[in-house]
């Protein structure tokens, strides 16, 4: 199981040490470019960090609109900000072989569904993973479209 963690703003210079190292990562994902994007899309930005007990293995950003009294969705990356893609970003996947990146993708995945669904209590998600993220077997296993 994968720890999910909420980064704060004192954890911003951690989270773009994991982005830069990232493969996946993209200027989608640094700090500043999120905090940019929550202020204009009307959303509210949950940076979630993902842990392997104290050994950081990703991060992922979620972005909370709500439409009317009811309605939550969940967006990564948010609508009306014209960012393509964004997504989770992994640390040192691509030296992972095929079946460990497989059980951390999914993992991660679990533990971030599980907080949008739970924690979120969101009716709806979309991700639309970054570039190089060509796997997306993972979110098919979790019945994503």
């Amino acid at each position: 199981m994968v720890e999910l963690v909420i980064a704060k703003k004192e954890d911003s210079e951690e989270w773009n040490k994991i982005v830069k190292g990232s493969s996946h990562g993209t200027i989608f994902h640094t700090w500043q470019w999120l905090k940019i994007a929550e202020k204009h899309s009307s959303s509210k930005l949950y940076p979630l960090m993902g842990y392997k007990g104290s050994t950081p293995i990703g991060l992922y950003p979620i972005f909370l609109q709500k439409r009317g009294r009811f309605l939550k969705l969940a967006f990564s990356p948010p609508p009306k900000a014209l960012l393509l893609y964004m997504g989770p970003a992994f640390i040192n996947y691509n030296k992972l072989k095929q079946s460990r990146k497989e059980t951390i993708f999914l993992e991660f995945q679990n533990s971030v569904d599980e907080f949008i669904n739970n924690k979120l209590r969101c009716g709806y998600i979309r991700v639309r993973t970054p570039p190089g993220l060509i796997d997306c077997r993972p979110l098919k296993w979790l019945n994503y479209n």
